[in-house]
């Protein structure tokens, strides 16, 4: 939701470098794309680049054409290219990339730049292809394309040599990884010759994911993570402690860089539950001491996500913080408190008290809401919320007064169920005396306590919405576009084109007494 490709392009996987200050995004990209086609299924025959000083804006320079001739490696008869990563080594960015080459092996390529925007293929293209003992060769009946992509690399001062990792399949079937899922090993002193090492050492990996894609190799503290694509996919069912049906980045620790690795008890990172896929392929890099964290968001017209800084507690498990930059989006500060807010009378059985700088609800059956805000478009929205005896509370945004069915207004919500235990996202139906129908779209089982404040803040920017609590990162979801839903896209809800990225803004407390404060509501600059 902070960068997108105008139109008519498109992006999808995509990896980072920071030089001089600056922030060189590259992503496999559709110049042309049908954005009714599912977005795996667009045409990414180019390498798009866009760069920015600040993580917020973007300014978008030349793509690379990487589709080759017939007859040669990266000719692309189906699919396009496979994300890869940016190293610089004695004065000389090295860019890899992949493609699937027409007897169904994956392949990756270098190209080569002093500047970051020229770039040359490298005349021994590919570099790397999939290679006995350690690694599947060709294709067999159970994988007909041999998986060989997405490269990661780290460069180790203790050997002082560069360290890949890589998406790729064991050489043999065995009982326990039938599907030969494993993350390849490769080592090299100059970026072109490459030494190939046993697969990192990962028990448990190959039974709980189908595949991994996109894998990186980072260090923190002295601890290695291996962070890495995957999910819920058809008949493959994942779950954390805290989410069912899964789907995004999962990361797994070692106190040394081959391994072994070992999966926390929640190794989900970024993503989603209940089968939803939006938030997915992490990507990290270092910068004035911090990890910053990139992800993109699947939607249709995909788009980089709001940047995070990658955080690790002293067991070595990790989580995602809040990155103030995202504040430079803003263009108007709407309201600094309740103060100002129009009066709102509900029709139904709550009992509301503004003392300006809180609102409280006490509602004895049923549910109650309160509109805080009138047909806003993109924002960013704080608000603490104190569940001191209400079965939930939360806010509604994005509503649209005619949603359903010409009668019951209909919006998006974050809401905190203090009797379930969980914050989760819904689709609501606001009915007249009961107030808003929540059903969810996606979920975080979590403990919540009575008189605590719980810090809300929501981003809502064109058909992209994200959530932390207590800026630590919870939800990203994309809300399907007025009359735009793709092809094979699960539509949550349907507003008119009348209310296309605008809508009001609500609080609701259902049965019991909810406080709310620390109100803050800012207008965000248009996605182009």
């Amino acid at each position: 939701m902070i960068y997108r490709q105008p139109e008519p392009r498109s992006l999808w996987g995509f990896w980072i470098i920071e030089w001089e200050g600056s922030f060189h995004i590259f992503f496999d990209e559709d110049i042309n794309a049908d954005y009714n086609a599912l977005s795996w299924q667009k045409q990414h025959d180019h390498i798009g680049h866009a760069v920015s000083r600040d993580l917020v804006h973007w300014e978008t320079r030349p793509s690379l054409s990487v589709k080759g001739k017939p007859g040669e490696w990266n000719e692309m008869p189906s699919g396009g290219v496979m994300s890869g990563c940016v190293i610089r080594h004695e004065n000389k960015f090295y860019m890899f990339a992949g493609a699937t080459q027409r007897d169904n092996i994956q392949a990756v390529g270098i190209w080569t730049s002093d500047d970051l925007d020229n770039w040359k293929q490298h005349p021994d293209n590919p570099i790397l292809k999939p290679s006995a003992p350690y690694y599947l060769e060709n294709p067999t009946n159970e994988r007909p394309s041999v998986s060989w992509r997405d490269p990661g690399i780290i460069y180790c001062k203790n050997d002082n040599s560069y360290h890949m990792c890589i998406s790729a399949m064991q050489e043999s079937e065995s009982k326990i990884n039938r599907l030969g899922s494993i993350i390849g090993h490769l080592r090299s002193k100059d970026l072109i010759h490459w030494e190939y090492l046993p697969p990192f050492s990962t028990p448990g990996l190959p039974e709980r994911f189908y595949q991994n894609e996109e894998a990186e190799l980072f260090e923190i503290k002295g601890k290695y993570y291996l962070m890495f694509d995957g999910g819920t996919t058809g008949g493959w069912r994942l779950a954390t402690p805290d989410r069912e049906d899964v789907r995004g980045s999962f990361y797994m620790i070692s106190s040394k860089l081959e391994g072994p690795y070992y999966r926390p008890d929640d190794d989900f990172l970024i993503g989603n539950g209940m089968g939803a896929r939006c938030a997915t392929t992490g990507r990290v890099i270092d910068y004035q001491d911090k990890k910053l964290f990139f992800h993109f968001s699947i939607a249709r017209r995909p788009a980089i996500g709001i940047t995070k800084i990658l955080q690790a507690r002293p067991d070595g498990t990790l989580y995602l913080e809040y990155l103030q930059a995202a504040e430079k989006l803003e263009t108007t500060v709407i309201y600094n408190s309740f103060c100002n807010i129009p009066e709102f009378h509900p029709q139904d059985l709550g009992q509301w008290q503004n003392s300006k700088e809180k609102l409280s609800c006490r509602v004895k059956c049923g549910g109650s809401r309160y509109r805080i805000a009138r047909n806003t478009g993109d924002f960013h929205l704080s608000c603490s919320i104190i569940g001191t005896s209400a079965l939930r509370a939360g806010i509604i945004a994005r509503i649209h007064e005619n949603g359903d069915g010409g009668v019951c207004p209909r919006g998006i919500g974050i809401i905190l169920d203090f009797q379930k235990q969980k914050i989760f996202l819904s689709d609501s139906t606001c009915y007249p005396k009961t107030g808003w129908f929540c059903k969810e779209l996606d979920y975080k089982n979590m403990l919540l306590s009575r008189n605590k404040h719980y810090n809300i803040r929501y981003f809502v920017r064109s058909e992209y919405l994200e959530v932390y609590l207590d800026d630590i990162w919870i939800f990203t979801m994309t809300i399907p576009e007025p009359g735009s839903v793709s092809r094979g896209y699960q539509e949550h809800y349907r507003f008119g084109p009348e209310t296309a990225n605008r809508g009001n803004i609500e609080l609701m407390v259902e049965e019991g007494n909810a406080k709310f404060s620390g109100f803050r509501l800012a207008t965000l600059e248009a996605m182009k």
